[in-house]
């Protein structure tokens, strides 16, 4: 399909920018819910997933079908840290030839920061996206049981 990627409704909301005759009635719209880590991954990738997984939860954006998404962000974090670590003794070294060549360590991990780039922007977790996403409280915006209260009380 041409054109911009169409957003969830969601993340329009969010935004404010939902209009009601936009609004997709039958788009799927799965549970927010706290996923753990597949075995598979390194430890640097589960370190990520668990610093990050609770944010995303918060913010009502990591659904049960995001986890594939989820997977590759961790995996090119830990891929980058890698690199990144292995580049910290130079970005070049000298071949048994003599010759200075540039580390591959240099364009993969370039190609891993905008991987993860993509991967945080579709979770509004990156500050161009979070700056475009304002979070509606709970109950429509009343706020909670207690806020209802204390309002009645105090007039």
């Amino acid at each position: 399909m041409k054109g911009r990627p169409r957003l969830p409704t969601a993340v329009k909301r969010q935004r404010g920018t939902l209009r009601k005759h936009r609004e997709n009635p039958l788009e799927p719209t799965p549970s927010v819910e706290r996923l753990e880590p597949p075995d598979w991954l390194d430890a640097a990738a589960k370190r990520e997933w668990r610093r990050i997984v609770p944010d995303l939860v918060q913010a009502g954006v990591l659904t049960k079908t995001d986890r594939p998404a989820l997977e590759i962000y961790c995996r090119e974090y830990s891929r980058w840290r890698r690199c990144e670590k292995a580049l910290a003794e130079g970005d070049v070294f000298t071949t048994p030839n003599g010759f200075i060549q540039k580390r591959p360590e240099v364009n993969i991990s370039r190609e891993s920061v905008k991987l993860m780039d993509k991967f945080l922007s579709h979770f509004g977790a990156t500050p161009a996206t979070r700056s475009r996403i304002s979070i509606q409280p709970p109950n429509g915006g009343e706020g909670d049981e207690l806020d209802r209260i204390m309002k009645a009380f105090s007039g």
